[in-house]
């Protein structure tokens, strides 16, 4: 053959037409949730293909996983032409919004409303938090609006199992009903 064994060996001709010919890759979209990469939660995908065929797919979801982030099934996309190569079904997944917590790489952050007595005087508050555990923050003795508590090894997991970190932004906010004897002492203060 004139490409095998001439000037054009090697070319990129002589490769595309050894290689063999596959059928079409299946692509979908997966919806996940913080919660999802969290705990590195696995599901259930019915999948059709084109020729009308159904398979049921697990797919386990990276901890360090990111919207766009695609999983390769090989094999297992459109097998309609049997003298081909199946297809990939190709899993991109989309992370959704978080209703509390934003996540940063393997870093997780959230404002926190807080009562201003309390960043005033300082104190203890509880947060839930996305492993469904109660986390205790102390908040130090007159602290600002919108300083930020670093929480070390209380964000998202990574895959050398550590974790990152939790930023709690502290949020105040003035209560209704304050005592007049209250506002009267803090008025001497100022």
């Amino acid at each position: 053959d004139f490409f095998e064994e001439g000037p054009f060996s090697g070319s990129p001709f002589s490769r595309m037409h050894r290689r063999p010919l596959r059928n079409k890759d299946i692509k979908i979209v997966l919806n996940c949730t913080l919660e999802d990469l969290y705990f590195g939660s696995q599901k259930e995908l019915n999948i059709q293909t084109p020729s009308g065929s159904n398979r049921n797919v697990k797919v386990t979801i990276p901890v360090n996983a990111d919207s766009n982030t695609t999983i390769r099934f090989r094999g297992l996309g459109d097998n309609s032409h049997r003298e081909f190569e199946p297809g990939n079904l190709l899993v991109s997944l989309k992370i959704m919004p978080h209703n509390k917590f934003e996540r940063i790489r393997d870093d997780l952050y959230i404002d926190y409303k807080v009562n201003i007595f309390q960043i005033i005087t300082g104190g203890s508050i509880e947060l839930d938090h996305i492993s469904n555990s109660k986390i205790h923050i102390r908040i130090p003795k007159l602290s600002q609006p919108d300083q930020v508590i670093r929480l070390k090894s209380k964000g998202m997991p990574k895959t050398n199992g550590t974790f990152g970190d939790l930023y709690v932004k502290l949020k105040p906010y003035t209560p209704s009903g304050v005592n007049n004897n209250v506002l009267e002492m803090l008025k001497k203060q100022l």
